[in-house]
């Protein structure tokens, strides 16, 4: 099967096989020639036939004259069935069981494909400091006499390294393995993989063309079966491109196509050798609108982690809304409380938000939430309430205390007020300007969209100063940003931004002068005369002052019919 793998003899020889093992008395010789059907199953097939072969033989493994071999051959092509479908964890599990067999017969030949088969599940399902100890334990054993083991091995460095974020060691390794698989001879099935691995590596350290060049080579190897796999493979090394390089409508054009089809096929594995890229292509096919249903489904089949800066269509473990009010949302349903008891782990969560979620001083929560109590019993009510939130959420990791700071985890945890924040950055760094016309009105809609004050009606002292700080950058970025909408002729939604920047602060000046520049720019001259009375009233109700000069030399030019500058 591995070096003539299109034999037209394969598909018979495996369904004369199949017929053949209830009939055969010897329960060694039927697991042996089962275990040869699963391997065919796993590299030719798309595994339907896997689950009811296992049925057929998992109770013959129970009968004492199974020898120690044919337990140790079996297992290890039933573990590769689970790590292929992305059941690590109980891959770990098979393979945990032929060691010990392994290990107890003297079966020391068989070990090196139990560490690999071992190791790749520990890699994929993310124990890394285990796969590393084990990767280690390997490369101590391996030996000039075993040729053949040392392409796998590296292509398993290879696989770590990328997981490590250690983008030259990645590429090094697979380098390593492709060249020791050409030497030795590896089977031509397995020639590809070895080739798409080092694809993947050298993508993810931005060398685009070395990547196309030896995945190219995989397509140009594979076999017929299987080429179609490795070319869609090359389509997400060429969607990665289009991302990195701004081209964000045929990245999503080439991405729905590619989702549609692995869909088509039942295929739930997302690039399991690149997670970061896998997430991030799930996050972009989520704000597209591109296959949202299968796309949820890969999320959680591959456990994968939200990318840097994703947005509220992720399907976030919790989401915690704090602007106009305070709601969590817990896998997808609204968590409801009732008790007085829940009061104080939610102030602490509160809190943390407010304070930006990210590593927020322990002391700064302990002052604020309990400013009376003195530092042994501050730190004694702070630990008691940290351990009754997180047993309050009920999401392992959500909420971590590292080196006296607490974090909420951007993997599990989105916010609004994050959102926002990232909203505000974008304004403030690029500008309104920034980009093709039109992204000033993208991020306008957007900042409009501001559902009210950092926790809404809450009163506790603690909240006045983030609150009123976020509300602050929030009016001078929409004064900014309706100003540039001005100039971009833009003035219906510039008329939006300034309102909703007013409801936000009605007593700031630039707000009422830019939307009565905006009405009055637009022939609503009545609006913009109500907008100039509306400043003149509160500023003297509130404060005691009269409006600035500048915005009292606005008020004439538009009563005297003047556009306004």
């Amino acid at each position: 099967m591995f070096r003539d793998p299109e034999s037209e003899n394969l598909a018979p020889c495996a369904r004369r096989l199949e017929a053949l093992l209830d009939g055969e008395d010897d329960v060694n010789v039927r697991v042996m020639a089962a275990s040869t059907l699963f391997n065919y199953i796993n590299w030719k097939t798309e595994g339907e036939a896997a689950p009811a072969l296992v049925a057929r033989i998992e109770p013959i493994l129970e009968r004492p004259e199974v020898t120690p071999l044919m337990q140790v051959w079996w297992r290890t092509h039933l573990s590769f069935w689970h790590y292929i479908n992305g059941r690590y964890g109980e891959s770990t599990k098979i393979m945990a069981e032929a060691r010990a067999v392994a290990e107890r017969y003297g079966l020391e030949a068989y070990l090196f494909e139990i560490d690999h088969a071992d190791a790749s599940a520990l890699i994929n399902k993310g124990a890394h400091v285990a796969a590393q100890a084990l990767l280690e334990a390997m490369e101590r054993r391996l030996s000039p006499t075993q040729p053949m083991q040392w392409p796998y091995f590296h292509h398993l460095r290879s696989m770590l390294e990328q997981r490590l974020g250690n983008a030259g060691a990645a590429v090094d390794q697979a380098e390593l393995a492709v060249s020791l698989a050409r030497e030795t001879g590896l089977p031509s099935l397995q020639m590809p993989h070895f080739l798409t691995r080092l694809a993947q590596a050298r993508a993810a350290a931005g060398d685009r063309e070395g990547a196309l060049k030896v995945i190219d080579e995989a397509i140009a190897v594979a076999s017929p079966s299987e080429r179609t796999t490795f070319e869609q493979r090359r389509e997400v090394l060429l969607i990665e491109a289009e991302l990195d390089a701004g081209e964000a409508q045929s990245a999503a054009t080439r991405l729905a196509k590619v989702l549609a089809e692995q869909r088509s096929r039942g295929q739930l594995l997302l690039l399991k050798n690149r997670p970061d890229l896998a997430a991030r292509l799930a996050a972009f096919a989520l704000e597209r609108g591109i296959e949202p249903e299968f796309v949820r489904s890969l999320i959680e089949h591959n456990a994968l982690a939200a990318p840097p800066g994703a947005g509220a269509v992720w399907p976030f473990r919790l989401r915690i809304r704090a602007l106009g009010g305070f709601q969590l949302i817990r896998d997808g349903a609204p968590m409801v409380f009732t008790g007085k008891a829940q009061q104080r782990p939610l102030d602490l969560l509160k809190l943390v938000v407010a304070l930006g979620g990210r590593d927020v001083d322990a002391q700064q929560l302990m002052s604020a939430l309990w400013p009376e109590a003195d530092g042994a019993a501050a730190k004694t009510s702070f630990d008691t309430t940290l351990f009754r939130l997180r047993k309050l959420l009920a999401i392992d990791g959500a909420l971590a205390l590292t080196a006296g700071k607490v974090s909420l985890a951007p993997t599990l945890v989105w916010t609004d007020v994050w959102a926002l924040e990232r909203a505000l950055e974008k304004a403030e760094r690029n500008g309104a300007s920034a980009g093709p016309d039109g992204a000033a009105v993208g991020v306008a809609k957007r900042l409009v969209a501001y559902p009210g004050p950092l926790l809404g009606t809450e009163e506790s002292r603690w909240v006045v100063q983030p609150r009123d700080a976020l509300r602050s950058r929030f009016v001078r970025t929409l004064t900014s940003l309706g100003e540039e909408l001005e100039r971009q002729a833009e003035r219906a939604i510039a008329v939006e931004v300034y309102r909703r920047g007013l409801e936000a602060d009605n007593l700031a000046e630039a707000l009422y002068r830019g939307l009565m520049r905006a009405l009055a720019a637009t022939g609503h001259h009545a609006d913009a005369l109500n907008a100039f009375r509306r400043c003149r009233e509160l500023l003297s109700i509130v404060l005691g002052v009269k409006p600035s000069t500048e915005t009292e030399r606005l008020h004439r030019e538009i009563v005297a019919g003047h556009k306004p500058a």
